[in-house]
């Protein structure tokens, strides 16, 4: 019986001693329930965001927030962007949602709910048949007041 617990005792405290390893990889500043494992992410990419190359889109001024806005990711077909969004002046909205569309804002894919406070992060997903005229929307919604939505161009992230 002896050799049996420790047969089945070794793995367990080689698992966890491996497990004690996990968190450490200095990624703690990136907010995990956000993102989900193999959700498309290369968290295993030396230097560099893991999001690709961001994009500056500029600034917006949305329902009296002005946000800077940057995209990381190209533009497809599917494709997932991440839209970093600082809010540079003005009231911190109560919510913050992104869209990729043409330039009549519908909703072709589910909206992305930003998270954060002052710098905030969405996940937008690209409709299958992108449009010529793609656009990211943004809308605001104040924490007073009706949401507003305004569209910047994509095509504008080649700069």
């Amino acid at each position: 019986m002896t050799d049996l617990k420790k047969l089945l005792l070794i793995p367990m405290i080689a698992g966890s001693l491996a497990l004690t390893g996990c968190g450490g990889d200095g990624h703690d500043d990136h907010d995990h329930e956000e993102h989900s494992e193999g959700d498309g992410h290369d968290h295993d990419k030396e230097g560099g965001d893991e999001h690709g190359t961001d994009h500056g889109l500029g600034e917006v001024t949305i329902a009296g927030s002005v946000l800077h806005v940057s995209v990381g990711g190209e533009p497809g077909p599917n494709a997932n962007l991440h839209v970093d969004l600082e809010l540079e002046s003005g009231p911190k909205p109560s919510a913050i949602r992104v869209w990729v569309s043409d330039d009549s804002g519908k909703v072709l894919t589910s909206k992305g709910k930003a998270s954060g406070s002052g710098d905030y992060h969405a996940d937008a997903t690209c409709p299958a048949e992108m449009p010529d005229n793609a656009m990211l929307w943004i809308e605001v919604e104040p924490a007073e007041g009706e949401r507003e939505a305004k569209p910047l161009s994509l095509s504008e992230s080649d700069e």
